[in-house]
């Protein structure tokens, strides 16, 4: 049976107006850093479980939240703590969601290093109006930076999120944002 690992992060600069997962929006390194650590222990301990013991994960997926509010240092934590656990050879794939305006090219070289093959863009909409009344961290710029970012650093996988009926959305901006995406 393949075997998939779900890493939450549950962290963001803002919570969006329509967001209903657990995030925390006020939390210092040290409180992300302890929560990092915990994941990392608690991995350690199911890895030694006799359902998991020798088996090598084939992918690998960071959702949130924002994972990519994490910082470098976090990141560089994370990986070697990941890399020391689990048997990287059959790996597959590392999926890893960002928001636009938390990347820029150090972050995602770090991404980069630390394995990851494809990137999730929480787009959601390219029209500023729509991002700000729905409480979005980015503006349509921050999306372009960051794809033409992550281009450059070599990431050949980039998917988008979007999200149909956000307020003040019209059929005419939600074929916008289709023609876009394409």
């Amino acid at each position: 049976t393949p075997l998939g690992i779900y890493i939450h992060v549950p962290f963001c600069r803002k919570r969006c107006h329509f967001c209903y997962f657990r995030v925390y929006t006020d939390k210092e390194a040290k409180e992300i850093r302890a929560y990092v650590d915990a994941v990392l222990q608690e991995l350690k301990t199911y890895s030694q479980k006799p359902f998991l013991d020798g088996r090598k994960p084939q992918f690998l997926y960071m959702g949130g939240g924002t994972p990519s509010y994490l910082s470098i240092s976090q990141l560089e934590v994370l990986r070697k703590e990941i890399h020391n656990t689990l048997s990287w050879d059959d790996m597959e794939e590392v999926t890893f969601e960002c928001e636009p305006s938390t990347v820029n090219p150090k972050k995602l070289q770090a991404l980069k290093d630390f394995g990851v093959t494809r990137l999730s863009f929480g787009v959601e909409n390219f029209t500023d109006d729509i991002l700000s009344i729905n409480g979005r961290a980015h503006l349509s710029k921050e999306i372009y930076r960051a794809y033409d970012f992550a281009r450059e650093i070599g990431f050949n996988q980039i998917n988008i999120d979007l999200i149909a009926g956000m307020i003040n959305e019209t059929w005419e901006n939600w074929e916008y944002n289709i023609k876009k995406t394409i």
